[in-house]
């Protein structure tokens, strides 16, 4: 998920130019990247080029609507972010889960007295052998959830339905870097915009 498309491209043609990638490559992406969208066009019409600028974009606004539960009207400043990581202990460890409170740290929105938000990391994992919540995670929600102001759902709508009580729940989706650098931004724009809904 490249954030500046504009310098990928500035990146590959410097590579190309300085002859670190050989022109014979080039040609060849480019004959390969020709032919899938000459496969994809006789398929189902042409590719729509979409409203978005970014992968970035993208991730912003499926946070924009990831409201999924309850309402929030704004957070006061600044958020204690508490993690609940329901994906630790299998074979493959998952992508960092603290790429949100960095974000939020980088822009002076990490503290105590403001919002508290618990993050929940809940992808589904094979090694899990379950499709919901594990206890653990469970438990933690158990004491965490009703003292929250958000939760952030890194998973699978449907289990919001294991999460306790009635507090707003964000969806996320997936704990990669691109949806938590999302939420930090989603949450830095309701900060100090009035009280909690």
């Amino acid at each position: 998920y490249p954030g500046d498309t504009e310098g990928v491209c500035r990146a590959v043609r410097a590579a190309g130019e300085s002859g670190a990638i050989g022109r014979d490559r080039i040609v060849e992406a480019e004959r390969r990247c020709e032919a899938a969208l000459a496969r994809t066009a006789r398929a189902g019409g042409a590719v729509p080029s979409g409203p978005y600028q970014s992968a970035a974009h993208v991730a912003d606004a499926l946070i924009d609507r990831g409201l999924i539960r309850g309402a929030l009207r704004g957070l006061p400043s600044p958020a204690e972010v508490v993690v609940l990581d329901d994906d630790l202990g299998g074979p493959y460890p998952p992508s960092s889960g603290d790429f949100l409170t960095r974000a939020l740290g980088g822009r002076g929105l990490i503290g105590s007295g403001g919002a508290r938000i618990v993050a929940v990391f809940a992808e589904p994992r094979a090694w899990k052998g379950r499709a919901g919540l594990g206890a653990p995670a469970k438990e933690s929600l158990g004491r965490e959830a009703a003292r929250a102001d958000l939760i952030v759902l890194f998973g699978h709508p449907r289990l919001v339905e294991e999460i306790p009580g009635d507090r707003p729940v964000l969806l996320a989706w997936h704990r990669q870097r691109l949806m938590q650098e999302a939420v930090a931004r989603w949450i830095s724009g309701r900060m100090n915009r009035g009280e909690n809904g």
